[in-house]
């Protein structure tokens, strides 16, 4: 048997859609430039290094990040007096993994372990990749439930060329969207599961992708 397996064209369909993106977003370099993260996409991640690093949600820490690295760290102040980011964490929830790696390789690797160093920005543009990789794949292999291996391939090219998928992983990787893209490929297949079975566990993981979902838009 091939190594793409039976249903080898929408198999080769989303490995050229997961090399595009990979050449594309190291080809860009914006983790090279501290651009992985901008205006918005800070206000998402900021909660991490509030909690972990700073244990400051008032976001008060902003004076301690050198101004090299161009942070966009500022809160929304309230009636009562006090600062609230103006941003749910959702997507922070999703970033925590990339952002734990990039804190424990810091120092070992010569970067400032404030949360806003290159390696930061670097493991963000890898974890944007991989949730926007994952979920093509997640995404063939629902689809691969009703249709053939053609309509298939076709439906991941139409979904990449024919959406803001590209521009949302590439540019703007750690916008909403592409975890968002995620997260609903991954309620969709517990939803088929849970209709085909309706485990507990099923009902769970639902309540959770489709809470996170939620969180974040």
């Amino acid at each position: 048997m091939s190594v793409l397996g039976k249903y080898k064209v929408s198999a080769l369909a989303a490995l050229v859609i997961a090399a595009v993106l990979t050449f594309t977003v190291f080809n860009l370099g914006l983790h090279k430039k501290h651009n992985v993260l901008r205006h918005d996409m800070y206000q998402y991640y900021n909660y991490l290094p509030a909690v972990f690093i700073y244990q400051d949600l008032g976001m008060g820490f902003g004076a301690l990040v050198d101004e090299k690295y161009g942070a966009e760290i500022w809160c929304v102040p309230g009636p009562n007096g006090n600062c609230a980011p103006k941003m749910t964490m959702g997507v922070s929830y999703l970033m925590a993994p990339f952002f734990g790696m990039a804190h424990a390789l810091a120092q070992p690797l010569g970067y400032e372990a404030n949360g806003y160093s290159s390696i930061y920005h670097f493991m963000l543009a890898l974890g944007a990749l991989l949730y926007a990789i994952t979920g093509l794949w997640l995404l063939r292999w629902l689809l691969l439930r009703w249709f053939g291996d053609v309509p298939v391939a076709i439906t991941l090219a139409a979904v990449f060329l024919g959406s803001n998928l590209f521009f949302y992983q590439t540019v703007e990787g750690n916008m909403a969207h592409g975890y968002l893209f995620f997260l609903s490929i991954v309620f969709l297949i517990l939803l088929w599961k849970w209709n085909h079975r309706p485990l507990k566990q099923y009902a769970f993981f639902l309540g959770m992708a489709g809470g996170l979902i939620t969180l974040i838009r």
